[in-house]
């Protein structure tokens, strides 16, 4: 299970641009998760607090739904700091697959935490 996924049944995530801008608006918006496919006015329509946070982008909407349970998803907030610190370690750290191909980054599709 992701990280993601697991941050989004203990209701520790945001979801959409509403959500996110009121978590961001209360200093509750530890990391932004936007899909690679995401709107341009998706992410224009968040507010600047919202945008000033730590951000990871993800492969799209389809592969952001699917790690938390749902269809597409182009924008989440999460809420919890220690959550956000392991979803953002874990993008730093090369998958092994990665390691032993050589490759570099996320395979197609692949969500932070997973």
């Amino acid at each position: 299970m992701s990280l993601l996924g697991i941050a989004t049944r203990a209701g520790r995530v945001a979801l959409g641009t509403r959500a996110v801008d009121i978590a961001a608006r209360r200093g509750r918006l530890a990391l932004l998760v936007v899909a690679g496919d995401a709107s341009r006015h998706a992410v224009g329509r968040l507010t600047p607090q919202a945008r000033r946070a730590s951000r990871v982008t993800v492969a799209s909407r389809r592969a952001l739904g699917r790690a938390l349970g749902r269809n597409d998803v182009a924008v989440v907030g999460v809420t919890d700091s220690a959550l956000a610190q392991r979803i953002l370690e874990g993008e730093r750290t090369p998958s092994r697959r990665d390691e032993s191909s050589g490759s570099q980054g996320d395979p197609e599709g692949q969500v932070p935490g997973q």
